[in-house]
């Protein structure tokens, strides 16, 4: 007790004040990590949900440009979604066309006189789904090829397909269910027929 002052270590309470933010610090890191990881997913799920828009609508948008309203069926599903079937021109002989399809099943992808293209909303393992479907002249599938996954049903807004008249121009509207793994997106757009 004189005085001098040897090595000295933490107190304590200087110990548990140091881990108790240490801790905090540590908690911060991987709350900030789970943000992250998170906010990564949702964008990584929202461009492949653009790009099945993206994709769905070029294919019915140059599909339906080929075709005339007298050509074009439109039915409305058991959920309020449509279905679209239609024929394209395939040929044109001394001024008249034969109707058909252009079938994707062929090597080298072919139109197909009599045949039909359907657009439809059927239900798959990951929900309901945008089908293109290439049908026979009895209307029997021959090909078909999944669009887009996630569609909503016919009785949302916006639906998962959805075709009306609008003037001159068909309106075509595809919409994606929101679930807590993805945030739904829809896209409208016109399209002209051959007429």
């Amino acid at each position: 007790m004189n005085g001098s002052h040897g090595a000295r270590g933490f107190t304590l309470i200087e110990a548990v004040v140091a881990a108790s933010l240490l801790m905090f610090v540590g908690m911060g890191a991987v709350m900030l990590m789970s943000v992250s990881r998170d906010g990564a997913q949702l964008t990584r799920t929202q461009a492949r949900q653009t790009n099945w828009l993206r994709h769905a609508s070029m294919s019915v948008r140059d599909d339906l440009a080929q075709t005339t309203d007298s050509r074009l069926t439109i039915a409305t599903l058991p959920d309020g979604n449509h279905s679209i079937t239609f024929q394209r021109p395939t040929a044109s002989v001394a001024g008249v066309a034969t109707w058909g399809a252009y079938d994707a099943s062929a090597a080298s992808g072919r139109l197909r006189d009599d045949h039909f293209t359907r657009y439809t909303v059927t239900m798959g393992d990951n929900g309901r789904q945008l089908m293109r479907q290439t049908l026979d002249p009895s209307l029997v599938v021959v090909h078909e090829d999944v669009i887009a996954y996630g569609l909503a049903s016919g009785s949302a807004t916006p639906p998962g397909l959805r075709i009306v008249a609008s003037g001159d121009l068909w309106q075509v509207t595809i919409g994606l269910a929101a679930t807590t793994a993805q945030p739904g997106g829809s896209m409208t757009f016109d399209v002209a027929l051959h007429n």
